[in-house]
């Protein structure tokens, strides 16, 4: 059978050279969009979960704790938050009463307290507990966790012979719905600021009529 006068079929159609260009623009565009995800997951573990607490609630009224009798002179002003032992906007602030923020949510067992400070700094209390929850994000303090030992408000209340109030966090003295916070513990781990560096807050707080 002559095939001479059969024709070819046509030759398929070269394939479209891959857009190297549109390809590195969508990476980049997947880059841009995850490292969003991820700052808006810093900032959200930054100020904490509960940071709309901040501005609910009710106001409470903010004075000096009750603790000339200590060495310390931030601590025995009364009026202190922050790290270190040493006074300055990134170490220890000693605001005056009006610049400290504190509202109020629920009544007696169902109390907590939210402190809005200078400099960045946000405190949450919990009625009857001796942990409380700090962070700082402008110095880039993540929410963490710090407690008094049941020891060391033991040893204070014995050297206080019953008079006064102990380092720790106090509830309900003089009345219902105070807070005396003398509280002094290592800063936490996540804030990366080694063994040896404390995170202070002295005030006191009245949520109660």
């Amino acid at each position: 059978m002559d095939t001479s006068s059969i024709p070819l079929p046509p030759a398929p159609a070269p394939s479209p050279a891959p857009n190297f260009r549109n390809t590195r623009w969508a990476l980049i565009a997947v880059a841009a969009a995850v490292v969003v995800v991820v700052l808006a997951v810093t900032v959200w573990l930054i100020v904490g979960a509960g940071g709309d607490r901040a501005g609910s609630g009710r106001a409470g009224a903010v004075t000096t704790a009750a603790s000339l009798g200590n060495a310390n002179p931030l601590k025995r002003s009364g009026l202190a938050i922050g790290v270190g032992d040493v006074a300055g906007p990134a170490q220890v602030t000693q605001p005056s009463p009006e610049q400290i923020s504190a509202r109020c949510h629920g009544d007696g067992d169902g109390l907590s307290i939210d402190l809005t400070a200078p400099n960045g700094w946000t405190v949450h209390l919990v009625h009857g507990s001796q942990t409380l929850t700090a962070a700082n994000a402008v110095l880039g303090y993540p929410a963490g966790e710090l407690t008094t030992a049941a020891g060391t408000i033991d040893m204070s209340n014995r050297l206080n012979k019953g008079g006064g109030f102990p380092l720790g966090i106090t509830w309900d003295k003089p009345g219902g719905g105070d807070v005396e916070v003398q509280f002094s513990q290592t800063a936490p781990a996540n804030w990366k600021l080694g063994s040896t560096t404390e995170f202070m807050l002295f005030a006191h707080v009245r949520c109660g009529a």
